[in-house]
């Protein structure tokens, strides 16, 4: 079984060593496609011997003259790249997304016998180095939980400038792989100088975007199983 994990990146020089051996000891490849880095982040990826690198180009431009690449366009091309492979197995997730180490140690065993056409698992959003909004992820007394791996060719992603969106996901049979065991860390706020970064772009597309403070109240400890 190919299981092949794939990454989008502009500018992810923090995150890209993090993000890729995370997966380069239990995957059989790691594809990047970056989106304009003009930092060191392909001349990082490139030091390791599983992982492959190709440009996108495809971009769209705000109000206020800055450009993103686009979100639904730059994931099909990993998808479309990924099945050329011969991926059996598809995994996505951002640089700044890390699985916890159950989900790294366990991770291929899982997607090798796993009978379902996707599998899930929760994001835990991490503020700083070790607290998190626990709201974002516990909302309801249950576990939220959100897409990391699939078959190849039973799903793409919608034709969408921004946020990563599935098209008919819901008919697929799920497997989902739920804490304290298995989770994924989301670094999106290492400081309050990059969340606040984060708001103000958000904005320039979705002018209701707020500090998640203002919806999830004040960040927690992260739990010691999230590592």
């Amino acid at each position: 079984m190919k299981i092949v994990a794939t990454l989008k990146s502009r500018n992810e020089e923090k995150n890209i060593r993090n993000a890729i051996e995370s997966y380069h000891d239990w995957v059989d490849c790691i594809l990047l496609a970056d989106g304009g880095s003009e930092d060191k982040t392909v001349e990082i990826a490139s030091k390791y011997p599983k992982v492959f690198i190709r440009p996108f180009g495809i971009k769209y431009f705000r109000e206020d003259g800055s450009w993103r690449n686009h979100e639904g366009k730059h994931l099909n091309f990993l998808f479309k790249w990924a099945k050329l492979c011969g991926a059996d197995w598809i995994i996505h997730d951002d640089c700044d997304s890390i699985p916890n180490r159950n989900l790294r140690r366990d991770g291929r065993n899982i997607i090798e016998n796993a009978n379902s056409e996707i599998i899930c698992t929760c994001r835990l959003y991490v503020y700083g180095s070790n607290q998190h909004f626990s709201k974002m992820a516990f909302m309801k007394d249950r576990w939220e939980t959100s897409l990391w791996a699939w078959r190849t060719g039973v799903l793409k992603a919608e034709n969408t400038q921004r946020h990563f969106t599935i098209e008919n996901i819901e008919r697929l049979s799920r497997l989902d792989l739920l804490p304290p065991q298995y989770c994924i860390r989301h670094h999106f706020a290492p400081n309050e100088e990059v969340i606040m970064k984060k708001v103000n772009d958000y904005k320039l597309e979705a002018p209701t975007a707020v500090h998640p403070r203002a919806t999830y109240g004040e960040p927690e400890p992260l739990p010691e199983w999230a590592w």
